[in-house]
């Protein structure tokens, strides 16, 4: 009878663990290799930092009617921007916009007053004319690349002839969810 495989030196248990590790190794290096080129590669806009993320056109909106537009052209030297907000902004008791009598348009912003950038915020001030004596506060927060928050955060009540609280703005007016509609802008490296 004849036992060919007898003759075949088999290999001693040492030598057997370390291909065996060998293997697993290189198995490992394949599957890290695949996941990493798996990984999706950021928006352009996620490499940017978040102060060249607000560069673009945001719009608030009620039903598809923008009813407060920022509008972001350049943060360095300077932040040069402008904001709209809709005519006839109708808010319910409890801060939500429930009606505009027109859409806000970007033809009728006024330039952003003192505004100031601290990483994902953006706060400046706002006169809706001219003759305003007091100018409203606002802060618009970042959430991602294609969408913030915006708030007031200072308004004068000339019925009353104060500043409202911060309770009272709460109450006044919840924050507004804004997304970015046009990032033509220019970037700046």
């Amino acid at each position: 009878m004849m036992q060919p495989f007898r003759k075949i030196p088999r290999p001693n248990g040492g030598f057997t663990k370390v291909v065996i590790w060998f293997g697993v190794f290189a198995l490992l290096g394949v599957l890290s290799a695949a996941a990493y080129q798996s990984q999706p590669e950021p928006k352009k806009d996620q490499a940017l930092n978040p102060s060249q993320q607000f560069i673009g056109t945001w719009q608030a909106e009620l039903k598809g009617r923008p009813y407060f537009i920022v509008h972001i052209e350049s943060i360095t030297p300077k932040i040069v921007g402008s904001f709209s907000a809709a005519p006839g902004l109708n808010v319910s008791p409890n801060g939500e916009v429930t009606n505009i009598w027109s859409d806000a348009k970007l033809s009728d912003a006024h330039s952003m007053i003192e505004p100031k950038l601290d990483g994902k915020r953006l706060s400046f001030q706002y006169k809706s004319e001219e003759g305003d004596e007091q100018a409203d506060s606002f802060e618009m927060v970042l959430i991602n690349p294609d969408e913030a928050t915006l708030r007031l955060t200072k308004t004068f009540d000339n019925q009353e002839g104060k500043f409202l609280s911060d309770e009272e703005i709460a109450k006044s007016m919840k924050p507004s969810h804004m997304k970015k509609v046009d990032n033509a802008a220019k970037k700046e490296q």
